[in-house]
């Protein structure tokens, strides 16, 4: 029998690729230092509870779900690592041509479509770096195939019920990157891009040996973009390479929720 250590990673369920993905992962560690199995969570609040209360190792968690783990265990949590492009995300707002919206200054008394309050990406990251813009806010429902309201928030912006929404980087990018099918794509621009913050990391505790987290880290980072059997599984996590974590990152949406009183059992 194999003596290395077997980790338990706890994923959210938060789009219809992730069992794909997660059985790719696991047999990408079959041959590293360390094993994975794996489990299905409902929701981020429910996987930050399994990994506070020891049911999981690692915890694959977005930046709210990260922000509430190390306030929740009192500085307990441990970073192993992120995908190149969690470090310096974005949050752009987008809105009609011609909208004369070109910056927060232009948005006072403008109605501005944002995500749930739960969203760092469309909601307390843009309200916090657009404080004191004075702008409605028009809220746009999660959904299981929406879950930061990105596309409601746009469908909000299109209908004229908003003049401005509030959209995560990959969002924007899928959106433009589908200019010749989608009307909504030629129909919006980007007039403000936040500055940037971290976005998902995995996450562990202090009780996780370091040397079983470092073995985990060090194996992401042997999986390789140019090698065609890691690819197809790279493109599902939007992924090019994994790197340490940039906690520097968080600063921004730890002031937020602090400032916003945003609970941490979200």
């Amino acid at each position: 029998m194999s003596s290395r250590p077997t980790l338990i990673v706890g994923v959210a369920a938060s789009a219809p690729a992730v069992m794909t993905i997660w059985q790719g992962m696991r047999d990408f560690f079959a041959d590293g230092p360390v094993a994975i199995d794996w489990v299905l969570y409902s929701n981020y609040p429910r996987l930050t509870g399994a990994l506070l209360d020891g049911a999981v190792d690692v915890a694959w968690q977005l930046n709210l779900a990260w922000v509430q783990t190390v306030r929740r265990s009192g500085g307990r949590a441990r970073a192993l690592s992120m995908r190149d492009t969690d470090i310096g995300f974005t949050t752009v707002l987008v809105a009609k041509p011609g909208s004369d919206i070109n910056g927060p200054a232009d948005l006072a008394s403008r109605r501005v479509a944002l995500g749930p309050p739960e969203s760092a990406q469309t909601s307390i990251l843009p309200l916090h770096f657009l404080d004191g813009a004075g702008f409605d806010i028009v809220r746009a429902h999660a959904s299981d195939t929406d879950p930061h309201g990105e596309a409601a928030a746009v469908d909000a912006v299109l209908r004229g019920d908003a003049d401005a929404a509030a959209v995560g980087r990959r969002h924007w990018e899928q959106l433009a990157a589908s200019v010749d099918i989608s009307p909504a794509a030629s129909s919006v621009e980007v007039a403000w891009t936040s500055p940037g913050y971290s976005h998902c990391v995995f996450a562990a505790l202090d009780r996780l040996p370091a040397e079983t987290g470092a073995a985990f880290a060090a194996h992401l980072r042997t999986m390789d973009y140019d090698n065609p059997q890691h690819r197809p599984l790279m493109d599902l996590e939007w992924v090019n390479r994994w790197v340490d974590p940039d906690l520097d990152g968080y600063a921004s949406l730890h002031a937020a929720v602090e400032k916003q009183d945003i609970p941490l059992d979200w």
